[in-house]
């Protein structure tokens, strides 16, 4: 099975001075972006505004390197801690924060691969203490259903909520696959996409759409690319090469990805005009992630 390892991927970091990543006071007066900043033997996860301004840091000690936020209304942020949890977030009118942490009862101390959906009403995350994806409600604390499931290395939902795509390893050859389910649990008959292996897949946020952005590295090899998916097939060329861990704009006009290779490590804005912008080169920062609404 071949996997890319998570702290190779996950790179991406805002240009916030290093005092702003030290006294991240007042805070973001518009907040669209959270991220993940290595520090010492875990993470600190902060909030800002898409420009990189009024970094704030809402939780430290993080473990691992993936989580997810939700809808602008909704402000909150999934992270693993010695077990799932829910960091909550409210901004004052002078950008002053309040936070607040719930951790979600999972039948292991992970709770792997959490993604919310577009609206921010539902939780979908692996447990591998019982191989099941759950569904949670973040908003009334309970859980909504589970199913049996291949191990999730990542989840991603459709942005109309009807279902998830689940990245997986495939047994043929070593390589990973994308299968869907559907809310009830019902498994694509195969995977409806195989590469050598992922390094980040994310759905439009159009609802209605099917349309993924997928970072892959081809079977048989060849440079991590990123490239648009659809109807079974990727939408012209890839749109960057040595780059993965993208995360959508909530209206699908941009995504920030990570350029591999860079030394020091770069995260840019990919544009919808095939335009790129330099968001950052610190390699401290693990992973950016947009709210899925505006």
């Amino acid at each position: 099975m071949k996997k890319i390892a998570l702290a190779t991927i996950l790179g991406v970091c805002a240009s916030f001075p290093a005092d702003a990543q030290k006294k991240p006071s007042p805070g973001p007066t518009n907040p669209e972006l959270a991220y993940l900043r290595a520090s010492g033997s875990g993470a600190d996860l902060y909030l800002a505004n898409e420009d990189g301004t009024g970094a704030y840091l809402l939780h430290s000690g993080v473990i691992g390197q993936i989580f997810d936020v939700s809808a602008r209304d909704k402000r909150q942020a999934a992270i693993n801690e010695n077990g799932l949890k829910l960091v909550n977030w409210t901004v004052g009118g002078s950008g002053s924060i309040s936070v607040t942490r719930t951790t979600v009862p999972t039948g292991s101390n992970r709770g792997e691969s959490p993604a919310f959906s577009r609206d921010g009403t539902r939780l979908a995350y692996f447990d591998p203490s019982d191989s099941r994806i759950h569904i949670y409600d973040p908003v009334n604390f309970v859980e909504v259903t589970s199913w049996p499931s291949r191990f999730a290395w990542s989840i991603t939902w459709y942005a109309d909520g009807s279902g998830l795509v689940v990245e997986s390893y495939n047994a043929a050859g070593g390589n990973s696959g994308l299968w869907e389910y559907d809310l009830n649990g019902v498994e694509s008959p195969g995977p409806f996409l195989v590469e050598g292996r992922f390094a980040g897949i994310e759905a439009s946020r159009t609802p209605g759409s099917r349309e993924l952005l997928v970072a892959y590295e081809p079977v048989g090899g060849g440079p991590i690319r990123i490239s648009r998916f659809n109807s079974g097939a990727y939408v012209g060329f890839p749109l960057v090469t040595y780059a993965g861990a993208q995360s959508y704009k909530c209206d699908n006009s941009r995504f920030i990805y990570k350029a591999f290779g860079a030394n020091p490590e770069s995260s840019i804005f990919y544009n919808a005009n095939g335009s790129t912008s330099l968001f950052s080169k610190d390699s401290r920062v693990r992973r950016v992630r947009y709210l899925k609404t505006c």
